[in-house]
């Protein structure tokens, strides 16, 4: 399935690593917005002070991108939780959280660091960065291009259904290519 050797292979030569078709079946985008909406409105129960928009809106070009994060951030913190009750509203994640906990059984956040990306412009280019853990990004819908290295040197065109490995302390920055664009992010603790 995933050759582990790559993802040491990956770490070693701080570089990102494209795995194609390990996680063939993609949750469609209905479902995903679906099971979203279902958060928010629980969220607006119990946050009612701290949002600014209901289901409904889900989809509006004005929505704070920091408050539109925290909800897709809560998201996968459920889906990633055994106990949830929402984990069989998109069974397409069950072998990638099957996989996950296999290989990193102690190393996986099931706090709220494990997150579903969302962009919906073409063209948008997220800030220049790297982060302090390693992690793994599905990405379910949509095209973007990576850009890695400290002069993000690097280019590689990311595709629905890729899952890429991405080391920490990598150098990179995204652009939206295909738009909508969802990633779900495996994030482990190290």
């Amino acid at each position: 399935m995933i050759d582990m050797s790559l993802v040491d292979q990956a770490i070693n030569e701080k570089k990102i690593h494209i795995f194609k078709n390990v996680f063939p079946e993609l949750p469609s985008w209905d479902k995903l917005l679906s099971t979203i909406s279902q958060y928010i409105d629980e969220d607006l129960e119990k946050f009612p002070d701290m949002s600014r928009f209901s289901s409904k809106e889900i989809d509006k070009d004005f929505l704070n991108m920091q408050l539109k994060c925290r909800f897709w951030s809560r998201l996968a913190f459920q889906l990633y939780s055994p106990e949830d009750t929402y984990m069989s509203s998109i069974p397409e994640l069950d072998p990638v959280t099957s996989w996950g906990l296999s290989q990193y059984p102690e190393n996986i956040y099931t706090g709220n660091f494990a997150l579903i990306s969302l962009m919906k412009n073409r063209g948008v280019v997220g800030e220049k960065h790297m982060d302090q853990v390693d992690q793994f990004q599905w990405v379910v819908k949509g095209e973007m291009i990576w850009r890695t290295g400290q002069n993000l040197e690097n280019e590689h065109h990311i595709v629905e259904g890729d899952f890429v490995f991405i080391p920490k302390n990598l150098m990179h920055e995204v652009e939206t290519l295909k738009a909508p664009r969802a990633a779900i992010n495996l994030i482990l603790r190290n």
